[in-house]
């Protein structure tokens, strides 16, 4: 009675396991390979794929039903890769065994065995006409085989370590081969000479692969990186780079760059003797996709006069010296000490809380090793002050970046913060063909919104509202924008709305202003406002809090030909912003 109970008790049980938490059915294979998978082929029409495994054998598989066809024996040993012929009728196979097999596709029977004689065959591949096949060795050779015969044609010798990728040109003249020696190299196959040698990666080359035309050659290498070459000259293009959380860089020989994400521009550094910097310390002047499609479609950057990051002088070593950990007193002077690498002393800017409120030119002549220190007066806020500062070579092509420093101050009660803002709409311009017709009315709205919400939140609202012709000037803008230099403070938000025309000029924003008369780069330097000093009078603006939003309209009123006329000379404003 008992058993039974306890037979009763462990079915419930294993019932009520069942019902409260399943696990998820395991399917397992119940045909295929015995060990791991090294290569995978399409047959040209798609409808057969063909494996290569280390349990010495080759699959062939209907990809329409998933059904294995036939297995292929043969090899001694592991299968390292395989490749259909143009016309899907051969497939080779390369073995750690020392053999290259021809094998044919409808009946699985071997054709012929070619045999390197001492070292593993990694890789294989056939030319575009089917008439000859290439083998890469575990040795330091690739060879060149006649498909219809089996003779050899060419040992192509020159790589001084293992060949891991080979890949026939379209036009089927030209054999590229990727090694563990870290090099490329590209072969005549008519003679078996080699064409040329490229270097670049760091790490062994594992795959390489020709773009449908011919013009480009991809090579994937262990260093982590995939280059893109032109095939003509063996000139790197540029670098893809990918990283774990999903990110991705790519970078221009040059140091032209385009990037995801800030924390990917901080996972690619540059070493120049003991200091090591993000590319992001060459921001300013170096992240440019336009630069990078244009080296993409062939152009060479250092011919059109972009010179390259290894031209760039260091920035200075910037930190703080002297500095308390706290403070009673509502203003404070810090000194920061500025050591010159090599390039000078050109912007520096401040930050505090994590908010640009100082930025300024300091001008200062190359004297490698020489050091200054300068005094700023920041207004703290009560609590948390957290300060940091960046320093630009005299060139203002690269920055350094101080430590964080953190001083505690203990203020009076403070009344409540305000709300400064100036909001901008630019319509009529000194040339009429850029005139819009919304800008003004937009502005407008903003400022109501603003004043109509915010009264209650704030101890005073002070809102400049520019949209006539006379006030929105670049002058106008300046003496706007600096005047609330002076009358913001450190608790308080400052809102900056501006409406109208932007122009990139090789990847310089314009900010168009009511008396610009033409988009002509010479007369957008001299008239409108561009991102530089936007940039600097916004950042000595002295609040933690500032929110921008620039609402720059191409072509509201003149359609695709202001598009033109505006945007075809740079990378779009996103990116300039």
């Amino acid at each position: 009675m008992a058993t039974r109970i306890l037979a009763l008790l462990a079915i419930l049980y294993a019932g009520f396991g069942v019902a409260q938490a399943q696990e998820k059915p395991e399917i397992l294979p119940q045909l295929g390979h015995v060990a791991t998978i090294n290569s995978v082929a399409f047959s040209p029409d798609g409808r057969i794929l063909a494996s290569g495994s280390r349990d010495t054998t080759l699959k062939l598989w209907d990809v329409t039903s998933g059904r294995e066809l036939r297995t292929l024996n043969g090899h001694s040993g592991s299968v390292e890769s395989v490749a259909f012929s143009p016309d899907g009728r051969i497939l080779a196979s390369g073995s750690r065994d020392t053999t290259l097999k021809l094998w044919d596709v409808a009946s699985g029977r071997l054709l012929r065995t070619l045999s390197t004689q001492s070292h593993g065959v990694s890789s294989v591949a056939f030319s575009p006409d089917g008439r000859i096949v290439a083998s890469g060795e575990f040795g330091d050779a690739i060879k060149v085989w006649d498909v219809a015969t089996g003779r050899e044609l060419h040992t192509l010798s020159g790589h001084s370590s293992s060949v891991n990728s080979v890949a026939f040109s379209p036009d089927g003249r030209i054999v590229a081969s990727g090694s563990r020696d870290t090099t490329l190299k590209l072969w005549d196959v008519t003679s078996g000479r080699e064409l040329r040698t490229l270097n670049g990666h760091s790490g062994s080359v594992k795959s390489v692969a020709f773009s449908p035309d011919g013009r480009w050659l991809a090579s994937g290498s262990q260093d982590g990186t995939i280059k893109i070459w032109d095939a003509s000259s063996g000139n790197a293009k540029v670098s893809l780079v990918a990283f774990e959380d999903g990110s991705f860089l790519v970078i221009t020989p040059e140091g032209y760059y385009d990037a995801s994400s800030a924390k990917a521009e901080e996972d690619i550094n540059v070493r120049i003797g003991d200091r090591v910097f993000p590319i992001a310390a060459y921001r300013e002047k170096f992240y440019r996709p336009d630069l990078v499609k244009l080296s993409l479609a062939g152009n060479s950057l250092r011919e059109l006069g972009y010179a390259g990051i290894d031209n760039v002088k260091l920035s200075p070593i910037v930190e703080f010296v002297d500095l308390p950990s706290s403070t009673n007193g509502p203003k404070l002077t810090i000194n920061l000490r500025f050591s010159d690498g090599g390039g000078g002393i050109g912007r520096v800017v401040l930050f505090h809380n994590g908010t640009a409120v100082q930025d300024i030119t300091m001008s200062s002549s190359s004297q490698p090793g020489a050091s200054v220190t300068r005094g700023f007066t920041v207004d703290l806020v009560d609590g948390a002050n957290v300060l940091q500062a960046e320093a630009y070579n005299a060139a203002n092509t690269m920055r350094s970046v101080s430590p964080i420093a953190r001083i505690a101050a203990n203020l009076p009660p403070t009344i409540r913060s305000s709300l400064h803002a100036v909001v901008v709409g630019i319509q009529e311009f000194k040339n009429p063909i850029f005139n819009l017709k919304y800008p003004a009315a937009d502005a407008q709205l903003f400022a109501d919104t603003l004043s109509k919400y915010s009264g209650k939140l704030f101890e005073n609202v002070d809102i400049k509202l520019l949209i006539t012709p006379a006030d929105t000037t670049r002058d106008g803008l300046v003496t706007a924008l600096k005047d609330m230099q002076t009358a913001v403070g450190p608790n308080d938000l400052f809102v900056f709305y501006v409406a109208g025309h932007g122009v990139t000029d090789d990847a310089e924003f314009y900010l168009v202003t009511s008396n610009v008369g033409s988009a002509s780069t010479e007369h957008l330097k001299a008239d409108a406002l561009s991102k530089e000093e936007l940039t600097v009078l916004v950042a000595n603006i002295h609040a933690t809090k500032k929110l921008m939003v620039i609402d720059t309209c191409h072509a509201e009123a003149l359609g695709n030909a202001l598009q033109i006329a505006l945007l075809t000379r740079g990378v779009d404003e996103i990116a300039a912003l």
